[in-house]
């Protein structure tokens, strides 16, 4: 069954790319229209940071390649960067483009299956969603964290689009110029689900994300208690809420993720007149910024 292929596919990749992620040898594509934004903003000598910056926010695997160049690059854990404007802005101009035009020549390759090149559009819309939420989230409690909690949003679930990533450069090695299929998208989407978590913390612990943004990778299903205001509870709450506005790819408990919000609901301080108000035009709102950078 689906399941039972997943569980095989995954196990081998897994290896590879913890051994890639390991040894410093992972090689993450980025969408078409991502990597061709990166290559004009990299040519342009006049390109302002904060359009490099507004560029990298709207992209998880754009945004995970600057956090782990900045990394790189060697700061010491007292001055670690929190946000994507700190890490550009680290990198300084020079070092971001070069990053960016290195960057531009990896693209994506797309599937012969539309409906997995739609599940990895659907993954990238859900991250987008989950950090405006969790954004929009700390602003309303009254924490200065914003960009700290939109960064963790992005990134919560990049593990998925680093699995993506590796299963179509996959088909594109087992199915060559002929064609052909060689999975079926149920079972592609299955083995990115029974992969992605381990994947996520080896990437963040490699590189060092940032403490909040760590958090979020390990675990979207328990709220801190004892830190009301961390980043990662307003992307808990914001992953569940997405999930329910129907901003997911891959099975949905319901019951789950209503649970998780009214918990949430409470711990946050939150009512229905603000749910609604986060929630309303949250697709469309989504859609637009990708379209931006798709």
């Amino acid at each position: 069954g689906e399941a039972a292929v997943a569980t095989r596919l995954g196990g081998q990749l897994e290896k590879i790319v913890l051994n890639r992620i390991a040894t410093d040898r992972l090689a993450i594509p980025l969408p078409p229209g991502t990597a061709t934004t990166c290559q004009t903003l990299a040519v342009d000598p006049e390109c302002p940071l904060d359009e490099i910056v507004s560029t990298v926010e709207r992209d998880p695997v754009l945004a995970v390649q600057v956090m782990r160049a900045v990394d790189g690059v060697g700061y010491t854990a007292s001055e670690p960067s929190e946000t994507l404007a700190q890490a550009v802005r680290r990198l300084g101009a020079e070092s971001i483009k070069s990053l960016l035009l290195e960057l531009a020549t990896r693209k994506l390759h797309r599937s012969r299956n539309e409906t997995i090149n739609q599940h990895v559009r659907a993954m990238r819309e859900h991250s987008l969603a989950v950090a405006m939420l969790s954004r929009d989230l700390s602003a309303l409690s009254g924490s200065k964290e914003g960009e700290v909690a939109f960064l963790a949003g992005l990134l919560h679930d990049v593990g998925k689009l680093v699995m993506a990533a590796m299963l179509l450069e996959a088909e594109k090695e087992f199915t060559g110029p002929a064609g052909g299929t060689w999975i079926d998208a149920n079972e592609w989407m299955e083995t990115v689900q029974q992969t992605h978590r381990t994947v996520a913390v080896a990437c963040a612990e490699k590189w060092r994300l940032p403490g909040p943004v760590t958090d979020a990778i390990r675990d979207s299903g328990e709220f801190d208690a004892g830190n009301r205001a961390a980043p990662a509870n307003f992307v808990r709450f914001a992953n569940a809420l997405a999930k329910l506005q129907g901003i997911y790819v891959g099975p949905v408990d319901r019951g789950d993720a209503a649970a998780l919000m009214m918990v949430g609901r409470s711990l946050l301080g939150l009512d229905d007149v603000i749910i609604e108000r986060l929630s309303t035009d949250l697709k469309e709102r989504t859609r637009k910024l990708l379209d931006w950078s798709s």
